[in-house]
């Protein structure tokens, strides 16, 4: 499976903004590049799985304990009993940074989803404390007890619409590229959007951008759409072939159209769908989970039970006050008459069955 996008990482660091508030308890390493954070508040628990440099989300499937790594074992002294205290995109790039808290001390877990992905603890200085897999790149190093510098970066706020009008129209003076890998490395929505959206303008995706200068503007326009639509979006669409799931999305895709689709409510629930077949994990259903699956189709079935009760009590209570008019007739007429029979108040009306009159007891009971 492909990594994310970074237009679907902003969308995932707001789901993940749920888990402000949990503390830690436990933090597993249970493949490599696989880890797991068991977190808890006020009784509730919730299992966050983190699959470098693809996914990071709340999963139901949990993989069987085993000793801790050694590199989960420094992690768990660092920041076990800590409290998520915000999740942040960071440097506009796709990198998830997660403040940890307790007391007056704060430390970052910082998340790249890009490459061969990494994880590093790092203190409020932002001084790595720990590195998953130390590196000396060209521009910058990640190692213990230096520094966290992310990658260089003219990444622009994809969400600022004016910003990335003024990207685009800066392209034009580029002669050889795509217009799709031009948008793609300026802008950097993910080329499966990108691309969608020059197709839905007829625009070919391997067209030279000197090609396009005049139609730019309106290239613009159909990027900041996609944008808007993907973050509008309130499920994720999956795409699968012969059962398999080959991708997923914020907003249609029209590449897609023909494909089996599903929907899920949450990007979270695509990438645990996504990873929970990998044979990398094991895959063990939250009995947690699956009880509180039970309870609340339980508590439904009884909402659907009450629903019932109202529809039928409202439908006995509009009958009755659609004959009311007839029945304060009959009452009135037998208070009058305290002699009258039950035949006798029967000619009075003919929609209403009279089943029983009782002048001792004051009583009149009817069929509607």
């Amino acid at each position: 499976m492909r990594q994310l996008y970074t237009i679907e990482l902003i969308a995932l660091v707001k789901e993940l903004q749920s888990l402000a508030g949990f503390y830690l308890d436990k933090f597993y390493e249970s493949e490599e590049n696989t880890f797991r954070f068991s977190l808890s508040r006020k009784g509730e628990k919730t299992d966050v799985r983190c699959v470098l440099p693809y996914s990071i989300g709340k999963t139901e499937y949990i993989e069987q304990a085993e000793e801790p790594t050694n590199f989960a074992t420094a992690v768990r002294k660092r920041i076990s009993g800590f409290v998520i205290d915000a999740i942040e995109q960071y440097n506009n790039d796709r990198i998830i940074l997660i403040k940890f808290r307790k007391g007056e001390e704060t430390i970052s877990v910082i998340l790249e989803m890009f490459g061969q992905g990494n994880l590093i603890v790092a203190d409020e200085e932002m001084k790595a404390l720990l590195v998953y897999k130390p590196h000396t790149f060209k521009d910058r190093t990640v190692q213990t007890n230096s520094k966290y510098t992310p990658p260089s970066s003219s990444n622009i706020n994809i969400l600022d619409a004016k910003a990335v009008e003024e990207k685009i129209k800066k392209i034009g003076e580029e002669k050889s590229e795509s217009i799709l890998e031009s948008i793609s490395k300026n802008v950097g929505i993910g080329k499966l959007y990108t691309e969608d959206a020059l197709l839905k303008l007829g625009v070919d995706p391997k067209s030279k951008v000197s090609t396009l200068k005049e139609r730019l503007p309106e290239i613009s326009r159909s990027i900041n759409q996609e944008i808007k639509d993907c973050v509008g979006s309130k499920t994720v669409n999956i795409y699968k072939k012969d059962g398999e799931m080959i991708d997923f999305s914020l907003c249609e895709i029209s590449k897609y159209a023909e494909s089996e689709r599903t929907k899920c409510g949450s990007l979270q629930e695509a990438l645990d769908l996504a990873y929970q077949n990998s044979s990398q994990h094991v895959t063990l259903k939250n009995e947690e989970v699956e009880g509180l699956k039970v309870s609340i189709g339980r508590q439904k079935a009884m909402l659907d039970e009450i629903d019932q009760q109202i529809a039928d009590n409202k439908k006995i209570g509009d009958t009755i006050l659609n004959n009311m008019q007839q029945i304060n007739e009959l009452i009135k007429e037998a208070k009058e008459n305290r002699h009258i029979t039950k035949e006798q108040l029967q000619k009075l009306s003919k929609s209403i069955k009279i089943l029983d009159i009782n002048l001792k007891d004051k009583t009149m009971t009817v069929e509607l």
